[in-house]
């Protein structure tokens, strides 16, 4: 069952007007996911849509909050923005598994969006989640036509000793918060040698993180340890990322405490799909980005929403 359960207008930034829908989409098992639909007039006459996946333990508010989102700089590029939360994400249903997320959530989002679009839907693929769309991705039926890969790692590793530490005690931001120590860890995974304020990097942690809890904090660590994931289908992740084929543009921080940026660019290696690197550094950018900062750091819409957009809308690649 799909319903339409909400709809406002929000004026809160410059730029076009957007009305903001929250859709509910169930998976195959009856599991509850959720699509927040982001539209304008501009919008509504183009033919361009794009689904943001943000990675576990993050919010809409990473690509809808501060001064300048993200959604904002595509609505006034005329797309339709679509932000999507997989089971265990929002005002979805609970985690049960990293294979389900692949299998059942990633490919029902996708075939929701291109059901209200004529062409087909561009994609942000943001970390750990991420890498799991681009699995997804390899489904033929999927109406795609881009990929940007936001520090998705496609070869799977514990990234620290705090990381570790942090799934270990079962991914609580809201314990991991309370502290100015843990606020420490937080900005050392998230937003490390940031340009954002302190108290922006504060607000963030606070209300826009959702605790992991510890069957996904578990699941992910044994994916992170083993080096690789069994899939539904039997299948191993690293094998399936074999048969990835879809143009894809890897944006990677070099700053990542969460997801190593090392990781993600070996998309190019494993796959034969054509796959554009950028990475950032301070040489050539404001800041190096890490895991939340590359979407809120103050440079973000020049340096990372720029080079997004142009890969996602050049005619030729």
């Amino acid at each position: 069952m799909i319903s339409i359960v909400l709809a406002v207008v929000l004026g809160a930034h410059p730029g076009v007007e957007a009305k903001i829908s929250r859709v509910r989409v169930d998976a195959p098992d009856r599991t509850a996911l959720t699509l927040y639909r982001y539209e304008s007039d501009t919008a509504l006459k183009a033919s361009r849509a794009i689904i943001l996946f943000p990675d576990f333990g993050f919010g809409r508010s990473l690509f809808a909050g501060g001064d300048a989102p993200l959604t904002q700089f595509l609505l006034d590029r005329g797309y339709r923005v679509y932000i999507a939360q997989v089971r265990g994400q929002g005002a979805s249903m609970p985690f049960d598994s990293l294979q389900n997320i692949e299998h059942l959530d990633v490919p029902t989002i996708i075939r929701k969006v291109s059901s209200e679009n004529a062409a087909p839907v561009d994609v942000v693929a943001h970390g750990w989640l991420g890498a799991l769309v681009l699995a997804a991705s390899t489904d033929p039926t999927l109406k795609i036509h881009r990929i940007v890969a936001v520090n998705a790692p496609v070869t799977a590793e514990v990234p620290s000793d705090l990381v570790k530490r942090f799934l270990i005690a079962g991914g609580s931001f809201s314990k991991l918060t309370s502290t100015e120590a843990g606020l420490h860890d937080y900005e050392a995974m998230m937003a490390l040698w940031s340009q954002m304020q302190s108290r922006e990097i504060r607000a963030l942690a606070r209300n826009g993180m959702r605790d992991l809890g510890p069957l996904l904090s578990a699941a992910l660590l044994e994916w992170m340890q083993t080096g690789d994931l069994v899939l539904s289908d039997g299948l191993r992740f690293s094998e399936v990322m074999t048969r990835y084929s879809e143009p894809t543009l890897v944006l990677a921080g070099l700053a990542d405490g969460f997801a190593n940026p090392e990781f993600a660019v070996t998309l190019r290696d494993v796959s034969h799909a054509q796959v554009y690197v950028h990475v950032f550094t301070r040489i050539e950018n404001v800041e190096d980005y890490s895991h939340a900062s590359i979407f809120q750091g103050p440079g973000a819409s020049g340096d990372v929403f720029g080079p997004m957009v142009k890969f996602l809308q050049a005619e030729k690649l």
